[in-house]
């Protein structure tokens, strides 16, 4: 069968930055693809891309790399020509054979001003066809700033709902050994990091390593901290860790050996909020905390924590990261 016989449209057309490929994208390509046999698909330049906004995206090299192994595993590319472009309207305007522009209700008002341009030049305009947007399983759109900010994965999943489907996590002892291991990089010393601010959100987990940055006048812009050093009461305020009288903080309740819904919902609030800077005081232990922040948190973040007689461990927040912490906590025991 031909394919001016098996699809609806001869040749259409759509746009997008196609940053961090996920389960949205792939769904509105299969859309596109299912109705016409030809596809120009125009994919924004890192020019366009910062232009409009979108400082924080991926190279367009890395975006149209993910962009061609998608269309190759779906066997798609020989249907696509992948156009860059450096504004909206590519080669909508000159290619006369383009039926139809596929839009999201976000970029709706893209199609509608190239509309009124071939309009202007007395052209007839493209039918403008509107797929829906994909939800992440919390019900909320599924995009690539929510996977940039932490709060999902590429297919949707939530990671706040996965920490929320329990009261608590509990520790088995046979994972005990496994997390005794530093899950980050050791950094032998506080000054070989060589920066005394960084852009990148910070935050840290324990008291002695909470202190350390502050005493060097790097505040964190998230510090969990229980006022003990291992598992010695230590410190009986914030003034003590080297934080001034006003400092911001919040305190929750969590058992040894666990991470409760608690924990976890005052972690997600602070990065919800925005807020420059916060302590959680924990009451009873926080050296799990490290999971469910690096879960919560923003890609690219840095997560430190103390590792008992080898100094400090540096988690790099990465979507592979994130994956990691997600299976060792299906791991643990719920206790609904």
């Amino acid at each position: 069968m031909s394919n001016r016989h098996k699809y609806k449209y001869k040749h259409l057309a759509l746009g997008g930055t196609f940053d961090l490929l996920h389960k949205g994208h792939k769904q509105f390509l299969e859309f596109v693809f299912s109705l016409a046999g030809r596809i120009s698909i125009g994919i924004t330049s890192d020019k366009m891309a910062t232009k409009s906004g979108k400082i924080q995206v991926q190279s367009l090299v890395a975006r149209r790399k993910g962009l061609l192994d998608f269309l190759k595993g779906r066997k798609l590319k020989d249907r696509a020509e992948i156009v860059v472009l450096d504004d909206i309207f590519g080669t909508t305007i000159d290619d006369r054979t383009i039926e139809g522009l596929v839009v999201t209700p976000e970029t709706l008002a893209g199609g509608e001003k190239i509309n009124k341009m071939l309009e202007e030049m007395d052209y007839k305009p493209l039918q403008i066809i509107t797929c829906p947007m994909v939800v992440s399983d919390d019900g909320h759109i599924l995009s690539s700033s929510r996977i940039r900010a932490g709060e999902i994965n590429r297919e949707g999943a939530s990671y706040y709902k996965f920490l929320s489907s329990a009261a608590k996590f509990v520790l088995p002892p046979d994972l005990r050994a496994e997390l005794a291991k530093p899950q980050g990089k050791i950094v032998r010393d506080l000054n070989q990091l060589g920066f005394k601010q960084t852009d990148k959100m910070l935050i840290t987990v324990g008291d002695q390593i909470t202190s350390n940055f502050v005493q060097k006048d790097i505040l964190p812009n998230l510090s969990i901290v229980d006022f003990k050093i291992n598992r010695s009461e230590i410190f009986t305020k914030l003034t003590d860790l080297g934080f001034n009288s006003n400092q911001k903080f919040s305190s929750v309740k969590n058992d040894p050996g666990t991470i409760n819904k608690l924990l976890s919902q005052a972690v997600y609030s602070f990065f919800k909020k925005n807020q420059r800077s916060s302590v959680i005081i924990v009451d009873g232990e926080e050296d799990l905390a490290v999971l469910p922040v690096v879960l919560l948190a923003p890609l690219d973040s840095l997560v430190f924590y103390g590792q008992r007689n080898q100094g400090l461990v540096l988690v790099k927040v990465t979507e592979e990261k994130k994956s990691e912490f997600v299976k060792i906590l299906a791991r643990f025991k719920r206790m609904r």
